[in-house]
């Protein structure tokens, strides 16, 4: 797997000098025309709110009004080259998808899930393919992708470390089988050079669909007795109150701090809808949080 992934950033790495002249190319042909004809301007290309199909029909409408046909202008292109150019730079093929993949990066302000959200658009697309068994190996080139993307270089280092910060470094891995009640799938293991008890990862709970009722509390069958059972019952729900209360807690001695773009306007953004019945529920539970704060 890291050979294969290695040869697909090998092939990016390839292609980064073509797209970089392509995209100065198209960037030098646009700004030698001025974007106004007779009162019609060319908006620019919103990913949000329009398809590129869209927009590559306006963008052909004003340059017929703008009259670019000719083979020498701009910069002695003709219209097809312009417009294969720009496919390339909005709409491009898997192989320069999977290099603009390579390339994404957690932005500054931009949080963790709004970098994973904007991985996953970029390679959504990619036709990341294991040439052996004809698998998608997105998953893989995700995690390597959001660890070398991280903006925080702590967060970065715990990707790697166990929970009291040493380093992990692997002897290696290999694929077993692997076999939980009526489930038999492969996995990878981990092999590490420490006698410590197994652990089974987000990995395996997800292949073997293994599900655990973490909302309950379930008892052993042994020979304590049911007043016993209760005491001690009783005794772990007093000395983790805050854990099972449904009053609402504080947190002391700490500030929050919200850090904001210079010149950030402010959006509006409309309340996520409810089902019809469920809101009734929802209104009740949110004004009952609210008199409990306040």
């Amino acid at each position: 797997m890291e050979l294969q992934l290695g040869q697909v950033l090998s092939q990016m790495m390839e292609t980064m000098k073509g797209m970089q002249l392509q995209q100065a190319q198209l960037q030098q042909a646009l700004q030698s025309s001025d974007k106004t004809v007779g009162g019609i301007t060319l908006q620019p290309y919103d990913e949000q709110n329009e398809s590129f199909s869209s927009y590559l029909q306006r963008l052909q409408n004003y340059i017929t009004l703008k009259g670019v046909t000719n083979a020498t202008r701009p910069r002695e292109k003709s219209i097809d080259v312009l417009i294969k150019l720009l496919q390339n730079h909005i709409a491009p093929e898997p192989v320069k998808l999977q290099h603009k993949f390579c390339l994404r990066q957690q932005q500054e302000g931009e949080s963790i899930a709004n970098y994973v959200a904007g991985l996953k658009g970029i390679g959504g697309k990619c036709n990341f393919i294991c040439n052996n068994c004809q698998q998608s190996t997105f998953e893989t080139h995700l995690r390597v992708q959001f660890i070398r993307g991280l903006a925080n270089a702590e967060i970065k280092e715990s990707k790697a470390t166990y929970i009291h910060g040493e380093i992990l470094q692997p002897l290696g891995t290999c694929n077993v089988n692997i076999k939980y009640r009526d489930s038999e799938v492969q996995g990878r293991v981990f092999i590490i050079d420490r006698k410590v008890d197994p652990v089974i990862g987000r990995e395996w709970i997800r292949k073997l669909n293994i599900q655990f009722d973490i909302n309950s509390i379930h008892k052993e069958e042994n020979d304590i007795t049911e007043k016993e059972f209760k005491e001690k019952l009783h005794k772990l729900l007093e000395q983790y109150r805050e854990l099972f209360t449904e009053e609402i807690g504080e947190i002391n001695n700490f500030q929050a701090t919200y850090r904001l773009k210079a010149g950030t306007s402010p959006i509006f953004l409309k309340p996520r809808p409810v089902p019809l019945a469920l809101r009734d529920q929802v209104e009740n539970e949110i004004d009952r949080l609210e008199k409990k704060a306040f």
